[in-house]
Order: C-alpha cells, then structure tokens, then sequence
C-alpha cells in the first residue's frame, strides 16, 4: 500500500498546476527574504560574463540556507518546466508530422 501512496504523491507532484504553484511560492517567498533592488543595485556594477559568473556565485554563497533552498528548488522546477515543455514541442511536431504523411 505504501507504493500505491508514493506513486500517487509522485503523480501528484508531476502535475503542472501543482509544480506552478509551488514554484510561485517559491518566488514570493524569495521575494520577501532577498532585497531584489540591492541585488539589481549590485549587479549594474558588474561587467563582463567572469563578473557576473563571481557575483552570482558570491552572492549564493553568502546567503542564508532557506534562500539558498528556495534558489536551488526555483531552478530545478524552471529546469523542469523547460524541459517539460520542449518535450510537448517535440510530441506535437512529430504528431504533426506523422498525421500529415
């Protein structure tokens, strides 16, 4: 019965209403524990890809561990939601391409 649960909450979690939501929260809670104008005020002074590359890094490295959890959990789930979606792009093109032969 336990893999019926862990299957159902995976499926649950698969679902992209679920993972929009978590991923909005995930932002507005960022938003409220990181000073975005400081970080913008920040970044205008960087110049190049290197500095950029040292800031991001140095930035994430000194921050506290919720916001580094709430970044990492951000991307990952941006990370899905592209590669969810590149796959819908490709199904579709092939369905196209298979129904138009």
């Amino acid at each position: 019965m336990r893999r019926v649960w862990a299957v159902y909450a995976l499926r649950q979690l698969a679902s992209p209403t679920l993972r929009l939501g978590v991923l909005a929260a995930t932002a507005l809670l960022l938003a409220t524990s990181v000073s975005i104008t400081n970080v913008l005020a920040n970044l205008v002074s960087v110049s190049g890809l290197t500095g950029l590359a040292r800031f991001t890094v140095s930035a994430f490295n000194n921050t506290e561990f919720s916001v580094q959890t709430l970044t990492v959990l951000a991307g990952a789930l941006a990370v899905w939601f592209a590669v969810d979606t590149i796959h819908n792009l490709v199904d579709a093109r092939t369905l196209k391409t298979v129904t138009a032969r």
